[in-house]
């Protein structure tokens, strides 16, 4: 009777082992998996990021977009504050010393012929230049800089064009007494865009 009860004894041991043994083997499963499907979760969100920082190559409040279509005129407002560098911006004004940046992005359903105009709103700071990103040209107008500004775009393609400006510091007294002059009269500078399709 007694080595009966020996034998159950260790039989349940046994089984209680097994039990233990397999609970510790399917936790550590589960971890496993759980660990590898979390892997794979930021593996994707990780490639999905990169790919939507990459796909931003421009800021949405610096961006004036436009559907490129033949005999279609369209305007945008700008105004050159919400274009400026952070980092430049002198008491949420232009002044001598700012600087930033703006996209004009063109796109189309077919290929077309574009031009783009601007109408200021007001009078420029005689010292603020504007540039094409890769061209080392500058512009002392806008009216000047889209006389380069046009081309053709392909279809369901986008055109995008940066335009840099910048108001230097004036390196001689003439031009630093016009800086204040302007400085003075001039808080902000609007200008509309105009892009015109044609065939």
């Amino acid at each position: 009777m007694r080595k009966k009860n020996i034998i159950i004894i260790i039989s349940i041991i046994i089984l209680v082992i097994i039990g233990i043994i397999l609970f510790i083997f399917t936790k550590k499963s589960d971890i496993i998996t759980s660990f590898q499907d979390d892997f794979i979760f930021f593996k994707i969100f990780n490639n999905s990021n990169n790919q939507v920082k990459n796909n931003i190559k421009y800021h949405e409040k610096e961006s004036y977009i436009f559907d490129v279509k033949y005999n279609n005129l369209q305007m945008k407002n700008v105004n050159l504050v919400d274009t400026i560098n952070p980092k430049t911006l002198v008491k949420e004004r232009i002044a001598p010393g700012t600087q930033g940046h703006f996209y004009i992005i063109l796109k189309s359903n077919k290929n077309s012929k574009y031009n783009v105009r601007f109408v200021s709103k007001n009078t420029k700071p005689k010292n603020l230049i504007f540039y094409i990103q890769n061209d080392e040209n500058k512009y002392t107008s806008l009216e000047e800089l889209e006389k380069v500004l046009a081309g053709t775009i392909e279809a369901n393609k986008q055109e995008i064009i940066k335009v840099n400006w910048i108001w230097e510091y004036s390196v001689n007294n003439t031009e630093d007494m016009e800086d204040t002059k302007d400085g003075k009269n001039i808080n902000k500078y609007n200008f509309d865009i105009y892009v015109i399709g044609k065939e």
